[in-house]
């Protein structure tokens, strides 16, 4: 009995299931039959699976069977009576015609007679019934039966004309003329294409209720037979207006859909005169702003260009302002494609690499499209804009969404376009009181939301740039209405448009023009209208620049919240088996989600770019002349500045231990690496199926194919770490861009801090130099020869310098170090007589030496100077340079490819390089130099490590301001040349050519060279004189010394990283080489003095007599005559930037003797004054001012 009885006592049945055997002897031997009785069991059940499921596939099986068995009979069914309709409606029409055999359709005669008509409205309807019933469409007869019907219906259109019998023709004349659109969308049949268009005409007489996508898209395909026979293009046109005419939007929606976007069809003659209706052209822009965002970018091209099309067919009368805002969502949604095919002439061949491979547009397409970014079209635009007479909200908006597309699609034309847009205003305002454009849009940009939040609230940042309504955690919260998405994209657009054109025209302004607006709007007598149109209110500027702070600030410190892309990591691909091609785009090695911001597929880098090069143009003009209050700049509100410095440190070894020292020199080095891969005798296209491999072709060299895979997997990597390093490092970020954000001093500390994690790097923690050879000198092991490594490397750093020629000889020991000259290095002088001068180098002779080598190299009045002065004395490279060596050596006989030739000019570009370095080496050393550059050259110093506005010298845009520091007669003839009110041609007579002069064995020679293509041949007028100005400024200040100024950043960046030069600008950069000029603090260089011999501070903590009376006399001077003191004693009359406590070696004094007619004298190598006892105030402050006038006095210790 079981121990749970539910009342049945036999045993329930069990099946086991489980596929394994229950018997724990059947492993045994002789237990096979007990196995195999299990196993009979277990397939038991299997053949029952087998079984029930092959019944029910034999059910399935019948099922289907009967299905197809009752289909066809249907279809067999359906045939029959067709048929027997078909044979039924060819005996009426037969018995109709009174013919006496069978009727041949396709024989319409051409003027129907009055026989042929219907004798009633029974009959009438009795034959459309039966062919609506039986008409197969596929069938060419039947096709023509449905136009020989038609063709009767015209001369019996009267009856289904009644009133009366409305309803009952309602029935069957929407069902045919659908049966009417299908087979004109089958006829290939020119004669049947005819009639069934006619037809179709005729039935669209009636209000039918219409599928407009069935018609438009029939019509669209029976373009192909109409193309072939220009005689239909009236009745093609005939029907499509039959259909729009039925004022209904759904017609003008297929109409786009399926006419405009297709490549089979261009408009038509008769349908550009259908559209000089203003209530068609509005009825049409509507369809297509509708349209437009469901369709491919392919059928989006071709409505563009077709839209292009009509507006420009249109006299200037009948256009209206609907058609702007159609073209401009049209070009919008295009404006990707546009930008990387418009400038595609053909299709590339075979071996091109994939990033180029980009088919070219359509030539209609490309025609029309291209109609847009000429200068006719948009001052058009801006005209019709003024003519409107709208409000400044009203015109704004489309005008921002015209521009930026525009702007967007057409990006190698964006300077022309800005130019036109510039000078062409929306205002329709006349004499004083029109506004540029410039103004124009700044009174939208301050109305819109997306300004007044941002400028109000920083940390309401974010929230502007992803989202059209701030979140919100209250109860009810809705999300944006599609309005209020639309609206924040317009405000959008009204802020990037201003701010694309205000960059532009800043680039143009010189300063006079800048600061010619005063608050009371203004201007200047001097100033002409055409080119003050730039300028704002000062209030105004400041105003704009909180806005461009806040929003430049949350884009660097916020990064992580605004990353462009996620990365993921995954190589178990069959590529990695053969290695990755460069030449084919990888998804298996990084997938990005791109992230756009203000609802306008705006990149992240577009916006960081826009706002911090307006705010560094903004803040460049403030700093040439003050016009914002102190501390304006200063964003430190916005964080703790305590913390800032060693978070700033971590974020420099984070990216030092991410990137690698190689990524240091890469922004200098992008320029030459560029030009390089662009040589047209270099060949990196490799062939598609080695590039799949990655095996080389044999007719390519191995160099050539490694160094070009080498350089992608490079630029791939670096770029994947610097996003990642973007958002990790905000701080490092903000200095490198905007380091205007943070206090100068503190700057300073950063980059010395900066200094010392390097040093401490490269000599492994022993940063003293004594140590750190001690060090190389106790370590590092010997070579195969048994010479001692570290005694190399320590007489590498060793020179013996002669007096005479302490750049040359620098040169010749120095050069091959490269970046090696970081380290401490140990100088003896020889003095005329060959003898070396007494003396341990111990920090002070190396000081003199590079004082001595700056102060030969950057002498202007040299025999062969590599630098030239301006009349403020700022030193620049000299321009003619290498234009005046190669004068001489191609009259020496040698030309450009000669041995000769090339080490001569390789020679210059070496010493340029050099003296790069040896400048950074000053400044790594924290040793300053009395040499004062020109601003426009420390300015490409600031550009070199910039992620953003700037990766190498290539990113300096001069402009006509740096030009003052350059030549300001230049500067002055060039401003009156701008704004010049008469006839520029006739009254200048200049062309686009520049001759420079130089002197050669004391002959003058002047080179010629055109500023553009025959330059020489073309006159500068009023309408080329901004490009002429542009061109001479550009030659000047960046081509003509560019190979210089690239030799010497190069060296620089060698000793100091280009991301720690980009901290400062340009007057922040001489501050750094040559000192503060601001006047001296002498008590806190008596704070930072050390005293020798009979001047060291006894017991008492008082100072010698004589020490006191020095720091008295010192005291009452003037600030010039301290700065010759300083001078005298230091060899620089500046001030280090954070205190004389910073000074090295540190300010010293010590006594001489007691001869009261004796001059002091110095040991500059070390900041040493050697000063005599004197008794009295008058002694001291005379020998003191004689000594540090005359220079007299110097003496090596």
């Amino acid at each position: 009995m079981h121990t749970s009885f539910t009342g049945n006592a036999r045993r329930p049945r069990q099946v086991n299931l489980s596929g394994r055997n229950p018997n724990p002897w059947a492993s045994l031997p002789g237990s096979q039959k007990t196995s195999q009785s299990h196993g009979s069991g277990q397939g038991a059940v299997a053949q029952a699976q087998a079984e029930r499921a092959k019944r029910a596939q034999d059910r399935d099986r019948l099922n289907a069977a009967r299905k197809v068995q009752r289909v066809w009979r249907g279809h067999q069914s359906r045939t029959q009576q067709k048929q027997k309709w078909r044979a039924e409606w060819d005996e009426i029409e037969q018995a109709r015609s009174q013919h006496d055999g069978p009727l041949h359709f396709e024989e319409i005669p051409t003027n129907p007679t009055e026989t042929s008509k219907y004798e009633n409205e029974a009959e009438l309807e009795h034959q459309m019934r039966l062919l609506i019933m039986f008409l197969n469409v596929h069938d060419a007869m039947d096709r023509w039966r449905l136009c020989y019907f038609g063709n009767t219906l015209t001369t019996c259109w009267h009856l289904i004309e009644e009133p009366s019998h409305t309803l009952k023709w309602n029935k069957y004349l929407p069902r045919l003329s659908r049966i009417v659109s299908l087979a004109l969308a089958r006829s290939t049949d020119l004669a049947q294409t005819h009639h069934l268009l006619r037809l179709g005409i005729l039935l669209l007489q009636r209000p039918l209720h219409l599928d407009y996508n069935t018609q438009f898209e029939s019509l669209q395909r029976a373009m192909s037979v109409v193309s072939s026979n220009p005689g239909l293009d009236a009745l093609v046109s005939e029907y499509a207006q039959a259909l729009l005419l039925r004022r209904d939007t759904a017609a003008y929606d297929s109409f786009v859909h399926h006419m405009l976007s297709s490549s089979n069809v261009t408009v038509l003659p008769n349908m550009l005169r259908f559209f000089s209706i203003r209530k068609h052209q509005v009825a049409l822009c509507g369809a297509v702003s509708r349209v437009l965002v469901g369709l491919p970018i392919d059928a989006s091209l071709w409505v563009l260009a077709n839209t292009i099309r009509i507006w420009r067919s249109l006299s200037t009368e009948e256009k209206v302002l609907d058609w702007i805002p159609a073209i401009s969502v049209a070009l919008s949604r295009c404006a990707n494609e546009v930008a990387n095919k418009i400038d595609v002439v053909d299709t590339p061949m075979e071996g091109v690499r994939l990033e180029q491979n980009v088919l070219p547009l359509n030539s209609f397409v490309r025609q029309e499209i291209g109609q847009l970014p000429l200068q006719e079209s948009v001052q058009y635009v801006m005209k019709q804009f003024r003519a409107a007479g709208q409000t400044v909200a009203e015109v704004a908006k489309p005008l921002a969404n015209y521009a930026v597309a525009l702007l967007r699609a057409f990006p190698s034309r964006a300077t022309n376009i800005r130019m036109w847009l510039y000078q062409s205003s929306p205002s329709p305002a006349t004499g004083n009181d029109a506004s540029s454009t410039i103004q124009y849009l700044w009174r939208a940009t301050k109305a819109t939301d997306v300004f007044r939040r941002i400028r109000n609230d920083p940390g309401d940042v974010v929230s502007v740039l992803t989202e059209a309504k701030p979140p919100s955690n209250q109860f009810g919260y809705q999300p944006p209405s599609l309005g209020e998405t639309n609206a924040w994209q317009e405000d959008w657009r009204i802020v990037l448009l201003f701010l694309e054109l205000y960059t532009f025209i800043l680039k143009l302004m010189d300063d006079e023009e800048f600061f010619a607006l005063d608050d009371k709007h203004l201007f200047s007598s001097n100033i002409s209208y055409q080119f003050r149109q730039g300028a704002l209110p000062l209030a105004e500027v400041a105003n704009l620049g909180s806005f461009l702070k806040n929003l430049a600030f949350s884009l660097y410190w916020n990064a992580a919240d605004l990353a462009e892309s996620n990365e993921v990591e995954d190589s178990t691909t069959i590529s990695a088996l053969f290695g990755q091609s460069p030449n084919i785009p990888s998804t298996n090695l990084t997938k990005h989600t791109l992230k756009t911001l203000a609802g306008n597929d705006v990149s992240q880098s577009y916006m960081k770019g826009l706002a911090t090069g307006l705010l560094r143009m903004l803040h460049e003009r403030d700093s040439r002349r003050k016009f914002l209050p102190d501390n304006y700049w200063l964003m430190t509100r916005h964080f703790e500045l305590q913390g800032f410095i060693p978070a700033v440190v971590a974020e420099e070894e984070r990216r030092h231990e991410a990137i690698g020292e190689d990524e240091e020199d890469t922004d200098i080095q992008d320029a030459g690496v560029q030009d390089h891969a662009n040589d047209e005798d270099q060949d990196y296209h490799m062939p598609q199926l080695g590039s799949l491999f990655n095996i080389r072709a044999p007719h390519i060299p191995r160099t050539q194919t490694s160094k070009y895979t080498e350089q992608l997997a490079k630029q791939r990597e670096q770029a994947r770490k610097r996003r990642q390093l973007q958002s990790l490092n905000p701080r490092l970020e903000i200095l490198r861009n905007l380091p205007f954000f943070i206090p100068f001093d503190t700057r300073v500390q950063i980059f010395r801090r900066f200094v010392y994690r390097d040093q401490e790097r490269r000599r492994n923690g022993f940063v003293e130099a004594d140590d750190w050879r001690m060090s190389v000198a106790t370590t590092q092991a010997r070579d195969l020869n048994g010479r001692h490594r570290g005694m190399d490397l320590i007489g590498r750093h060793h020179a013996n310098i002669h007096r005479g020629s302490v750049f040359d000889d620098a040169f010749d020991q120095f050069y091959d170090l490269g970046e090696e000259l970081k380290e401490p290095i140990q100088i003896s002088f020889i003095d005329q007589f060959g003898q070396p001068e007494a003396g341990i180098d111990g920090g002070g002779v190396t000081k003199e030496f590079l004082m001595s080598v700056t102060s030969e190299a950057f002498d202007p009045n040299a025999e062969m100077p590599l630098f030239e002065e301006n009349e403020q004395r700022y030193l620049y490279p000299k321009p003619t340079k290498l234009e005046s060596e190669h004068y001489i050596l191609t009259r020496d006989g040698h030309p450009p490819k000669s041995d000769r030739y090339k080490f001569a000019m390789n020679h210059i570009l070496q010493s340029y390089e050099f003296l790069g370095r040896i400048v950074g080496k000053c400044m790594y050393e924290g040793i300053l130099i009395d040499v004062n550059f020109a601003g426009f050259f420390l300015l490409k110093w600031a550009l070199t490590g910039g992620s953003t506005t700037a990766t190498n010298e290539s990113a300096f845009r001069a402009s006509i301001n740096d030009l003052r520091d350059f030549d300001d007669q230049l500067y002055q003839g060039l401003l009156k040349l701008k704004n010049y009110t008469g006839d520029v041609e006739t009254d200048f007579g200049l062309n686009f050519t520049v001759t420079d002069t130089f002197e050669v064995d004391g002959k003058t020679v002047s080179v010629t060279n055109d500023l553009l293509p025959n330059g020489s041949n073309t006159p500068v007028t009023n309408q080329n004189r901004l490009k002429y100005i542009d061109r001479m400024t550009r030659y000047r200040l960046q081509d003509q010394p560019r190979h210089m100024t690239r030799a010497f950043l190069k060296g620089l960046g060698q000793i100091i990283s280009p991301l720690w030069l980009a901290m400062f600008n340009q007057k922040e950069l001489q501050k750094l080489v040559g000192g503060d000029n601001t006047e001296l603090d002498i008590l806190d260089l008596r704070r930072n003095t050390q005293y020798g011999g009979l001047y060291v501070i006894g017991d008492d903590g008082l100072e010698h007599p004589t020490v006191a009376l020095f720091w008295k006399v010192l005291k009452e001077m003037d600030d010039e005559d301290r700065r010759k003191v300083l001078k005298f004693v230091t060899s620089t009359p500046r001030a280090p930037l954070l205190g004389f406590s910073h000074l090295n070696p540190k300010f010293s004094i010590r006594d001489s003797s007691e001869d009261q007619t004796r001059l002091p004298s110095t040991s500059t190598c070390v900041n040493l004054l050697k000063l005599p006892r004197y008794s009295n105030e008058k002694t001291m402050r005379e020998k003191l001012l004689y000594a540090a006038n005359s220079g007299a006095g110097f003496d090596l210790s």
